[in-house]
């Protein structure tokens, strides 16, 4: 299953901990795919998606979250791998 398919599975903390599972195996395995390959640049693209993040779910026809869920959690962590 690719990653952008596994982000929309996570429901529970057991779910987030196989997508982090999977995130740090493309990461090992696809590094050419990640815009943000260095700790610094992914916290970085972190950063600025969470100030973005709300556009992010507007344009996609999804509910502006209110509380962060497990969804939202790996959201965050698979945007912040390409987010420029």
């Amino acid at each position: 299953m690719q990653l952008h398919d596994m982000v929309e599975q996570v429901k529970s903390k057991e779910d987030l901990i196989k997508f982090i599972s999977a995130l740090r195996n493309n990461l090992d395995t696809q590094i050419g795919d990640w815009e943000n390959s260095t700790l610094e640049r992914y916290f970085e693209a972190m950063e600025a998606w969470m100030n973005d993040m709300d556009s992010y779910y507007v344009n996609t026809n999804q509910l502006v979250p209110d509380q962060p869920t497990w969804k939202v959690f790996a959201d965050i962590l698979y945007a912040s791998k390409i987010y420029e």
